[in-house]
């Protein structure tokens, strides 16, 4: 497998210790490398030089596509080099403002807002969610006086219950943690990661701190004559981790008008993305690809079989690292828990009946996402002896 670095088109040799960092939670990408300071008898110093177009292909297949922002000149004993830092096309998004009028739309998609906001940047916005129902809902959408392009789209991403990310093309994308990446890969078999048999090294961090055993969501929802007063203006849920053992209770205010089910479902997302989080496994492998052809990548859903950390289980690669030394490839893949990666069920009004409903309620069943009622918690503090 060849990789080939280009700036600004042209094939660019001499580069050394290339690295590339791609994650689910992150809509910018990252590229680094270091050549020498100038080639004999060239007279520019540098190369590269900030806002250079920089591309990175393995085996034909573009992987980083994106600008060269800190060129750094460094001398050490054996000579000067310069180390490049760039990073995606999406950056751009990140950094800049919302410039597009009328900056208010009514009943259209988020794609179609969000392709207009990212017009002037000329970056494109692709629907990796399979035509979600949300997605292709149409939607009123305002943006901020001065709110940055990314800002927008997240704001947006979020009631629709999507992760916003990018592409090895500098685009972004947006998709969920058990989206089309893993679709085909589930009929056909998951790729796996099995220490011992196709990892080089391994590491694994199981967090407890930001993990309770008891959800207390708090909220009001909407009263009429019948149902008013105290009833609808401090309601309480408490949904409940069996897996966290002592007592440990947080307190969420809910900023939306809310039902019983409503603030069940906020409580349930509470638990089963802090219990998805508090997992994270790090595995470094030889090559930069699976054993289908394919390149290891954010958003995949792998089985991951690991005895020493006691883990047989479906998880989702949340980032990667790919790195090209001047002896071989290798790369680093975390992996984690789907559970971690799901977004906020929000409340919007349905547009057929305009009553307000979860945007993207938690499917009961999860190991994590377990609703409990105050008696089940009783139950459980009973049988622990407190």
């Amino acid at each position: 497998m060849t990789t080939e670095v280009f700036i600004n088109g042209d094939a660019y040799v001499g580069w050394k210790g290339l690295t590339i960092d791609r994650s689910i939670e992150d809509a910018v990408s990252t590229c680094s490398f270091t050549s020498p300071l100038r080639w004999p008898n060239d007279p520019n110093p540098t190369r590269v030089r900030p806002g250079d177009l920089i591309q990175v292909h393995d085996d034909g297949e573009q992987m980083f596509y994106g600008y060269a922002d800190v060129p750094q000149i460094d001398s050490e004993t054996d000579g000067h080099t310069v180390a490049i830092d760039a990073r995606s096309a999406t950056s751009d998004l990140v950094d800049c403002s919302v410039v597009t009028e009328p900056y208010a739309w009514k009943q259209k998609t988020m794609l179609e807002i969000a392709n207009l906001i990212t017009l002037p940047y000329q970056v494109p916005v692709l629907d990796y969610t399979l035509a979600d129902e949300v997605i292709g809902r149409p939607i009123d959408f305002r943006t901020e006086l001065g709110e940055f392009v990314f800002d927008a789209i997240e704001r947006m991403a979020q009631d629709a219950g999507v992760l916003v990310t990018d592409d090895g093309d500098g685009n972004i994308v947006l998709t969920k943690a058990r989206s089309v990446f893993g679709l085909l890969d589930e009929r056909i078999g998951l790729p796996v990661i099995e220490y011992g048999v196709n990892t080089a090294s391994a590491s694994g961090v199981f967090r407890h701190d930001q993990r309770y055993s008891e959800y207390w969501v708090f909220g009001q929802r909407p009263g009429n004559n019948a149902d008013s007063g105290a009833a609808v203006a401090l309601q309480r849920v408490i949904v409940g981790d069996p897996e966290v053992q002592r007592t440990r209770i947080l307190s969420i205010q809910s900023t939306q008008m809310a039902t019983l089910e409503q603030l069940k479902a906020r409580g349930a997302w509470e638990a089963v993305t802090r219990a998805g989080r508090s997992v994270s496994l790090t595995y470094g492998m030889v090559g930069w690809r699976r054993p289908d052809g394919k390149l290891w990548a954010p958003g995949q859903l792998v089985t991951v079989r690991d005895k020493p950390r006691a883990v047989n289980a479906t998880m989702v690669i949340a980032s990667v690292s790919w790195t090209d030394a001047s002896d071989s490839k290798g790369i680093s893949v975390t992996v984690a828990p789907p559970e971690g990666f799901e977004l906020m069920p929000t409340v919007m009004p349905n547009p057929a009946t305009g009553v307000n409903v979860l945007s993207k309620p938690i499917t009961p069943g999860s190991k994590f996402g377990v609703w409990l009622t105050d008696a089940d918690v009783k139950a459980i503090k009973a049988r622990s002896g407190k």
